[in-house]
């Protein structure tokens, strides 16, 4: 099977570094629940040129840790299907992104780099797709894939009426539901 990854938020803990860089620029000790949405600059209160250039900081840093069995679930999958990655990172990241996935032995068979919502529009089929943007998932799912959407508080608050994706708490349920459906 053809399993897509996105980076930040599903590998990648990028609130942490994200956090670090409020924390400097605007005096704030920003909360992993205060993010109740994808919008930073509406959580924050702030212009999108602000969000821009925390964004930008975040990056540019480029410290970042990965979340609790990233490494070890992506390894295993990748024995088992091919994995690919797919960011919403500006391509001008390509670099550092790589070098961060190489630092954390992340193993894949390509990465992609696509702009926010358009990730349904990267050229290959992918029969699982793991993603944290409740907006993203919505696409993806309307072009085939299953989508597992990895639980943050910004994107609990969806009620998911169609049934659009299949929600997962932890790498360990997406490596089990990736395992069941590699069965049918």
């Amino acid at each position: 099977m053809n399993i897509a990854l996105d980076i930040d938020g599903v590998i990648i803990d990028f609130v942490r570094s994200f956090n670090t860089v409020v924390k400097k620029r605007l005096d704030y000790d920003l909360k992993y629940e205060d993010l109740y949405c994808h919008d930073i600059g509406q959580v924050l209160g702030i212009p999108k040129a602000d969000v821009n250039q925390l964004l930008h900081e975040t990056l540019e840093n480029n410290h970042f840790e990965l979340i609790d069995q990233a490494k070890e679930s992506i390894d295993y999958l990748k024995d088992h299907h091919y994995v690919f990655l797919i960011t919403g990172r500006d391509e001008s990241y390509r670099e550092r992104t790589i070098d961060l996935l190489k630092e954390h032995e992340i193993h894949y068979e390509e990465l992609y780099f696509s702009r926010y919502l358009e990730k349904h529009h990267v050229d290959v089929h992918f029969d699982v797709f793991v993603e944290d943007s409740v907006e993203e998932a919505i696409g993806l799912s309307r072009e085939g894939s299953t989508v597992l959407l990895m639980s943050h508080p910004w994107n609990v608050r969806t009620l998911n009426l169609k049934s659009l994706f299949k929600r997962v708490d932890h790498w360990k349920d997406i490596v089990k539901e990736i395992d069941r459906l590699s069965l049918k």
